[in-house]
């Protein structure tokens, strides 16, 4: 086959066939050798697209093998390649032996996402890693980062150095006058950036600089230091401004605007205040100062010089601030960092977000390091899809691994579209694949010809469409980096906005010619001398509102256009429930869809549901009066309105809030359920699930309309909650505070207008698009960016506030930078939008404060004539099945049933009776004993198991108790859980034997500075394997420095205790 040794690289725009194109190439390598399947790797980013990919190779090789119509353009073009070297029998039956062989070998078709790929490298290198062989991959970081955090502040003591920086900066905040004090949110979000890959690559110098002792407090010092260093220079620099111009009798009416010009600006530095910089310095440096013509030549050198320094001093000081700014965030971030860390080591837990770091970690730079060794003997030819979404360390690593291969004479292949990266904030760099022509390594062999042929025709949408977005985006282009290069003239970042959109342009299918519709409406055009000022930002909301459904209306019932046809995808989540209301309200009859417009906290029932389980989770069972625990009073009232007016129909006014504040208990028992205050401590120990059930019950739920899918997704989620974390009710709140209540439903699979995300809709494709609301801002948001900033002292990178601020600092290049990428991002926001429309795009702007995408789309459509084309109908295609309709039921039942994984481990299949029995509560006594460390801790460990559903039975509960007071009865076993030792339950001890790394794990180990004692906790009979399992575990305490240890084990079964000697 042609093209060996290269690495080919196709740039695929919006509908242009890629998939084709990519299974045209897989297949042509089986149809050389269908053993190859085993031997091409091909990665892309999403499960959704990996399957997607899987499926088309399989059917298009069974279609050709089979000779199906479905699969003859495919066949047409292989036909066409292999014309000289095989004919159309070989090419069926090729295809048919690969298929065989794939079918059959179905784990070697290594189709997969890259962090698939990646993970599998990694547990190949576990013991490389530290890792264990059984390590578990999580693939939530933001809920693995809420926990830390929460661990983290739980923990800290008053003076530590946890409590510390959360007192530093509950400080700055109060010095700035914030308003958010939601500090465990904020520190959780700020934390993300723990997997930021700029920080991730400056860990370990981070780490070394900040382990100094005080690093954080000295660097806060010095940079105030230096700010108050600076001010008195700028103090200094104005006051010499004022004497230069009584030396030469200068006075402010002679100064260009006097008092509030320049004069006035240096005037008010001299002393000590921080005014703005007049707008004519700040747009012409050059501007006059004086108004007389002949003094301003004399003057203005020196007055330039003076201005340019406080210009400097400025920056300085900005420097300082941008850098102050998240300084307490970035210790804060640190302890986030090893709190995290330290629960990955505990739980055996690793991060998939840390996968492509650990690797380009030991990669180093090596061309094929060990870590390929087996993978670069298996791949011959490697696939990467989607390649603009890349990171930088994915990239990396991939490079060994890509050489390898080409050095080998096999081919690779890179496929993506710059234009439509939009996930950037994953660390995602399109400039990788923006600049892959000047890769050195791959210098010579890169081909960026031969798939671009196959690439350069639009197959999806109309020709009006295509048309359209040719021009509109080649118009753009130039007009976005023109904005650009008049804010920084030096910069040649601009050229990057153009290398992004070289390929814009599209052939049209001749199947589409001479169809299609595109409309701009423009609201601002419209016509509002009538509208106040002051009431035009609540019209214009209005109005974007009203268009939407004007054009949905005309769609449907003048243009034949069905619901399920038409998409509406907006840049905002916050618009989708604002739209999916809106609609409702003015168009009931039409059914909308939408799987991000449903959060789980906008239903009412489980807004009742939640209330409920604070006022059981905040129950002591002791009696207040109305003023004292005001919090809890609140949850109380709130669910007793909530209740009286969504379940029971009754409106609660002003009064009778006043009411149920001031009601007693008794009172609140009338005006919620009947059984729910009385039966408070019933509740507060059932099983998690079973608790869901009952409040469900209790509050009568299922009267309130349209729960059930918020319900049904709900109590998935429940059980999935207890299946990975255990039946904590606390937990469970923590967890729908900081992460559930924003899951979405899944939209019903029913026909209606689509409503979605420009995210979400990438790689789909709608007969009709409605973009509304297309006004957001070209500059990006407030996010953070690491800045390189080492003095070889403190942090080598910094995390600073993107904010206009920042130009004037010392990290100015990299706000340009950011800057010219969020216009890239934004305006490839606007092509996935765009793009995603087959047969008609309604595009629908207004006006908005800043750079928007109002002024690219007003600037690109000037001269066009729109709308062009006519509204295409609702083409005929494929009927859905019916769906069929589900609701949410109580069934009045009681069942008896464990609900969590922790109860099955208490429950023997083969054994009867009283055997059982024991069995049962001397595995429970067992599990006690290693979750607890003193003997104040037995009643939380017996709550929990009690919802964990693992003491449902009130006997069996009862017997437990009385066995663990006859336990801890003996004087022996009482002492081992006295707070006077130190203790490690179920800790690990790692000992090496034959060259092999094993875990060892004593039920119980306590110390202090006399003695160590390890207990082994055992509900069988006497066995002689245990002394010696314990005489190791001696042993191996005491080459570990561990002094006078003594071994025992304790029978519970009979309460016997036994020493064991080494």
């Amino acid at each position: 086959m042609t093209n060996i040794g290269k690495l080919k690289v196709g740039r695929a725009s919006a509908g242009s066939g890629k998939t084709f194109t990519l299974t045209i190439e897989y297949i042509s390598l089986l149809l050389d050798q269908p053993e190859n399947y085993k031997h091409i790797l091909a990665v892309t980013f999403t499960n959704k697209a990996t399957n997607e990919m899987k499926s088309r190779i399989v059917d298009t090789l069974h279609g050709i093998a089979t000779n199906d119509p479905d699969s003859d353009k495919y066949f047409s073009v292989l036909q066409e390649r292999f014309k000289d070297s095989m004919s159309e029998l070989s090419i069926r039956k090729n295809c048919q032996r690969a298929l065989a062989l794939i079918l059959h070998d179905y784990s070697h078709f290594r189709i997969e996402t890259i962090d698939s790929f990646f993970q599998s490298i990694i547990r190949d290198l576990a013991r490389e890693l530290n890792l264990t062989a059984n390590l578990r991959v999580d693939l939530n970081q933001e809920e693995a980062l809420a926990d830390a955090v929460h661990k983290m502040i739980e923990r800290m003591r008053q003076g530590d150095s946890v409590y510390n920086a959360v007192l530093a900066y509950v400080q700055d905040k109060l010095n700035n006058q914030e308003k958010n004090w939601k500090i465990e949110n904020e520190v959780t979000k700020f934390s993300q950036n723990i997997f930021n890959e700029k920080y991730l690559q400056n860990e370990k110098l981070i780490n070394e600089r900040t382990s100094k002792k005080g690093f954080f407090v000295n660097y806060k010092q010095d940079l105030y230091q230096a700010k108050e260093a600076i001010q008195q220079q700028h103090r200094e620099n104005a006051q010499s401004f004022l004497q230069y111009c009584e030396e030469y009798a200068l006075e402010p009416p002679m100064f260009i605007k006097g008092q509030t010009g320049v004069y006035g600006f240096l005037s008010k530095i001299a002393i000590g205040k921080s005014p703005k910089i007049p707008a004519a310095l700040e747009e012409d440096p050059d501007a006059a100062w004086l108004k007389d013509e002949e003094l301003n030549r004399l003057h203005q050198p020196r007055f330039k010089q003076m201005f340019e320094r406080e210009m400097e001093l400025r920056g300085q000081e900005k420097t300082c601030e941008a850098i102050l700014k998240n300084l307490n965030q970035m210790s804060l971030l640190k302890m986030v960092d090893t709190t995290l860390r330290n629960i990955n080591n505990e739980t055996n837990r690793f991060i998939l977000a840390d996968t492509a770091y650990k690797l380009n970690e030991i990669i180093n730079g090596n061309d094929i390091p060990f870590i390929y060794e087996k993978a670069a003997s298996s791949f011959k030819y490697i696939m990467i899809d989607e390649f603009q979404d890349t990171s930088e360390l994915q990239w990396k690593n991939f490079i060994p691994l890509i050489k390898e291969c080409i050095d080998r004479g096999c081919m690779c292949l890179i496929v993506g579209d710059v234009k439509q990266s939009i996930y950037r904030w994953r660390n995602s760099d399109w400039s990788i694949l923006n600049n892959i022509g000047k890769n050195v390594v791959f210098r010579g062999v890169i081909d960026e010809e031969s798939l671009q042929k196959a690439l350069d025709t639009n197959r999806r949408s109309d020709e009006h469409i295509v048309d359209f977005n040719n021009k509109f985006f080649i118009k753009a282009r130039a007009d976005v980096a023109s904005h650009f290069r008049q804010q920084y003239p030096i910069s040649t970042d601009s050229k990057e906005i153009e290398t992004a959109y070289n390929e814009v342009e599209q052939h049209q299918d001749a199947r589409h010619a001479g169809c299609g519709y595109v409309e701009v409406v423009d609201l601002d055009k419209a016509d509002q001398q009538d509208v106040q000022e002051n009431e035009k930002d609540e019209a214009g909301k209005d109005r974007m509102l009203d268009e939407v459904v004007r054009i949905v209306h005309n769609l449907i019932y003048n243009q034949h256009v069905q619901a399920n046809d038409i998409a509406i995808l907006i840049r905002y989540r916050r618009h989708l429930k604002k739209i999916s209301n809106y609609l409702k309200d003015v168009m009931p009859e039409v059914k909308v869809v939408s799987d991000e417009a449903y959060q789980l906290d906008a239903s009412d029932a489980l807004d009742i549901m939640m209330l409920a389980m604070k006022v059981i989770a905040n129950y002591t069972g002791q009696a207040y009066e109305p003023n004292q625990r005001p919090f809890y009073i609140f949850l109380f009232m709130t669910l007793a309105m909530k209740y009286q007016t969504l379940v029971c129909g009754k409106q609660v006014t002003s009064e009778g809030a006043e009411q149920v504040l001031q009601a007693t208990e008794e009172e609140w028992a009338d005006m919620l359920p009947e059984g729910f205050v009385e039966r408070m401590e019933e509740l507060q120990v059932l099983p998690l699930y079973e608790l869901c059930v009952e409040l469900h019950r209790l509050f009568r739920l299922d009267t309130l309309k349209n729960q059930s899918p918020y319900l049904f997704c709900f109590m998935d989620e429940v059980a999935a909650f207890v299946e990975d974390k255990g039946a904590d009710l606390h937990g469970l709140i923590n967890y729908w505070e900081e992460t559930l209540h924003t899951k979405t439903i899944p939209a019903a699979s029913i026909s209606g207008i689509q409503l979605m995300s420009i995210h979400k809709s990438k790689g789909l494709e709608f007969h009709t698009v409605i973009l509304p609301y297309c006004n957001w801002g070209m500059e990006g948001d407030e996010t953070i960016i690491w800045c390189e900033h080492d003095d070889g002292e403190h942090l080598p990178v910094i995390p600073v506030q993107f904010n206009k601020d920042l130009h004037e600092t010392a990290f100015g290049k990299y706000y340009e930078q950011e800057k010219m990428k969020n216009y890239v991002d934004n305006l490839n926001l606007l092509y996935v939008a765009f793009t995603r429309a087959v047969h008609n795009l309604f595009i629908v702007t207004d006006k908005e404060k800043g750079y928007t995408t109002q002024d690219v789309i007003r600037s690109a459509t000037e001269g066009m004539k729109l709308p062009i084309g006519t509204i295409v109908p609702h083409c005929a295609s494929k009927a859905r099945e019916n769906s069929i309709e589900v609701d949410y039921m109580d069934n009045d039942m009681k069942v008896e049933f464990r609900q969590s994984n922790r109860s099955k481990e208490f429950v023997a299949d083969n054994e009867t009776g009283e055997e059982m029995s024991y069995i049962s509560k001397g595995l429970v006594v067992h599990k006690i004993f290693e979750s607890i460390r003193y003997l104040n801790d037995i009643p939380k460990v017996m709550n929990q198991l009690r919802q964990e559903g693992v003491l449902s039975d009130k006997t069996f509960a009862d017997e437990l108790e009385q066995m663990i007071a006859q336990l801890i009865g003996n004087p022996q076993a009482r002492n081992w859980f006295d707070p006077s030792w130190k203790v490690q339950n179920e800790c690990s001890i790692i000992t090496v034997e034959k060259g092999v790394a094993l875990s060892k794990r004593p039920d119980r180990v306590i110390y202090n500075e006399n003695e160590t004692i390890v207990i082994d906790y055992k509900t069988g009979q006497k066995n002689a394997d245990y002394k010696w399992q314990v005489r190791k575990y001696i042993n191996l305490l005491k080459k570990m420095g561990m002094h006078n240890v003594h071994g025992y084990l304790w029978y519970l079964k009979n309460n016997e205790i036994e020493e064991v000697r080494s």
